[in-house]
């Protein structure tokens, strides 16, 4: 019975995960009942309620109105509800080896050593969930028990199973978001994703999952999931069998347009940007060639002064030569005027005050020479990285819509071969060469898909 005046928005006792597991298997302690399609699930409600309002408020109604403390679930199946009790006691959960043993088909089957034994089975406590060797990441913090050797099946389960474990995963979403356990939410929808995020995801299933997600859960964060994915992948899911029926869901068009819009929306900005960002550099571009033309143009005029100057200095020497002719004649003629002797003097000291003057001008010229010489070489190689950053830019551009046109080959390729596997699955009864009844037995030969009968291996081409 629930005492009055609990709280369970206390959070859950932090307690060791081995200890929950003992409790739980064994019963011991329990104080309240969940039961579900005649199963009963001995529980605690320290653990249970405090992460569920929802049971609280159903375990505390039915001890007031039959004064017991059991539970009964009849919206959800067995598996399900396993998979919650789970989760209540170990923060993570497993789907029931019978559900996988439902998803059987002649190719693949589930490990041996998994049964259908409900909560005794291998925990997953690490956030990784296994389908033999079909691997699921998830985001746990324990270690996980590996599986004793067994079989090895092929390394990606047939899209039944994989079908079927979403359908499970959705119905968990759901339980999860009915009794109010986010947490629960939020593992499945990381289950969810990292199935339908992995390469060798059957696209093909995806109705399923949309449609269970729709119908059974109103998880928000589900439903975004479900949307975006089919946003990402809407010309792939447009020639699948069977999406034609999702335009039966509420809005369901209406939302995957608006989620591809907005993806066209944004790439469309951002080849706007790469346009702009072109355009920019190429102004840029044609400034800077603007001021190397005007730079060449004072090189050039600064060129001249020099040569001017340079011309002036040679004629300044070729003066002075001639002044210092002129003088050693003077001095000469006046060696024997000795009162001439000092005049003569202060006509040499003026000469060479003179060409003092004209030689400090010579060094500033060549110094300005210098210095835009320099200022040329600097913009000469920015000129130079402008030019490098918009050949990347075009080669960029150019590799995008490369890779985009490859990928469209790749799905029309890769839909042609499923259509020829289909005329021969249609087409064959039974093998020709055996005239065995044979099941799918399909090998992917580069271009197309080939029909092997699964009793004597022969091929069938369409």
């Amino acid at each position: 019975m629930v005492k009055p005046g609990w709280n369970f928005d206390m959070p859950p006792p932090a307690v060791n995960n081995g200890m929950l597991s003992e409790l739980l298997q064994t019963g011991k302690f329990s104080d309240c009942t969940i039961v579900c399609q005649g199963k009963e699930f001995k529980l605690h409600k320290v653990v249970v309620c405090a992460q569920s309002p929802v049971i609280a408020a159903g375990l505390e109604k039915a001890s007031k109105e039959s004064r017991s403390s059991s539970l009964h679930i009849t919206g959800f199946d067995l598996a399900t509800v396993e998979c919650m009790v789970d989760f209540l006691y170990h923060e993570d959960y497993i789907i029931n080896g019978d559900v996988l043993c439902m998803a059987n088909t002649s190719e693949w089957a589930p490990h041996p050593n998994i049964q259908g034994n409900g909560l005794s089975l291998v925990r997953l406590a690490s956030g990784e969930f296994r389908f033999s060797s079909f691997t699921v990441s998830g985001s746990g913090k324990n270690t996980l028990e590996t599986l004793s050797p067994g079989p090895s099946p092929p390394s990606t389960p047939p899209p039944a199973v994989v079908r079927d474990s979403l359908l499970c995963h959705v119905e968990v979403n759901a339980i999860g978001h009915y009794y109010k356990l986010p947490k629960l939410c939020d593992r499945a929808n990381r289950y969810i994703q990292d199935i339908i995020s992995s390469d060798e995801f059957p696209v093909e299933i995806f109705p399923y999952l949309a449609i269970s997600a729709h119908k059974s859960s109103e998880d928000a964060q589900l439903h975004e999931l479900v949307f975006s994915f089919a946003a990402e992948h809407v010309q792939i899911l447009l020639n699948t069998t069977g999406f034609e029926k999702l335009t039966t869901l509420p809005n369901f068009g209406l939302k995957l347009l608006q989620k591809t819009v907005a993806k066209l929306q944004a790439n469309e900005n951002q080849l706007a940007k790469i346009q702009d960002q072109r355009v920019r550099d190429q102004e840029n571009i044609d400034r800077l060639q603007q001021n190397l033309s005007s730079l060449k143009d004072s090189f050039s005029a600064a060129s001249t002064e020099c040569d001017l100057a340079t011309k002036k200095n040679l004629d300044l020497a070729m003066e002075r030569d001639s002044a210092q002719r002129a003088l050693d004649e003077e001095r000469k003629q006046k060696l024997a005027a000795v009162s001439g002797r000092d005049r003569i003097r202060q006509d040499y000291e003026s000469e060479r005050t003179r060409a003092a003057t004209l030689l400090s001008s010579r060094d500033s010229l060549q110094k300005a020479l210098d210095t835009e010489k320099q200022n040329y070489a600097n913009l000469w190689s920015e000129r130079a990285a402008l030019q490098q950053r918009m050949t990347t830019l075009t080669t960029q551009h150019n590799s995008v819509t490369a890779q985009k046109n490859t990928a469209r080959d790749e799905v029309t390729a890769l839909q042609k071969k499923i259509d020829d596997l289909l005329d021969i699955v249609e087409n064959r009864d039974y093998c020709r060469n055996c005239g065995h009844d044979f099941g799918c037995w399909i090998e992917d030969v580069d271009t197309s898909f080939i029909l092997r009968c699964d009793n004597c291996r022969c091929r069938h081409y369409n």
